[in-house]
């Protein structure tokens, strides 16, 4: 011990420092946790929006058909992807995604003249199930309710268009109404 009764001996030192350590541990992790709940970050990150009509503007010579632009979709529905690639088969495929209000993903595919093999692997093996016709075109339903997944089939000559998401008919017929078609 020193003149004035305080310890300079190592243990003193040992003490103050892991009591020091303990305090500043405590204040990084009261002010970290006080970030983390002050500021919030949403579930998921907002996805890229994309101009449909654009896109469909600069692929619409090499589709070899005339490739569909959804019109009138209500408020709040996001176009997520759109474009234009050859499916497995060969097959000339426009795609375009999009989602809903409520966060469902929905979308559409158009194939020239595809194959039956192009149908399947576009409706995952979704089994032709019943039949509907809405705003005068026949769809079939070859919906996969096993994995959640709608979808609905419209052929129409050398054009088959596939309306599909992880959402409810209702909510599908939407699109689909958005699309025009007719035949």
């Amino acid at each position: 011990m020193d003149a004035d009764g305080a310890g300079t001996g190592r243990g003193g030192r040992s003490r103050g420092s892991a009591l020091d350590l303990v305090r500043s541990t405590t204040v990084i992790v009261v002010l970290v946790a006080a970030v983390v709940l002050l500021f919030p970050r949403p579930d998921r990150t907002p996805a890229a929006t994309v101009d449909v009509a654009q896109v469909a503007a600069s692929v619409s010579g090499r589709a070899g058909f005339s490739v569909a632009v959804p019109r009138g979709l209500p408020p709040g529905w996001t176009a997520t992807g759109a474009g234009l690639f050859e499916g497995s088969d060969g097959t000339p495929t426009w795609r375009v995604t999009y989602r809903t209000p409520d966060g469902d993903p929905v979308g559409f595919v158009q194939g020239l003249r595809p194959s039956r093999v192009w149908e399947g692997r576009m409706v995952i093996d979704g089994r032709e199930s019943a039949e509907r016709i809405i705003d005068g075109n026949r769809w079939i339903d070859r919906s996969r309710t096993d994995r959640g997944i709608t979808n609905l089939v419209h052929r129409g000559g050398d054009l088959t268009t596939i309306v599909t998401g992880r959402t409810d008919p209702a909510t599908l017929e939407v699109l689909l109404r958005g699309l025009g078609l007719s035949g």
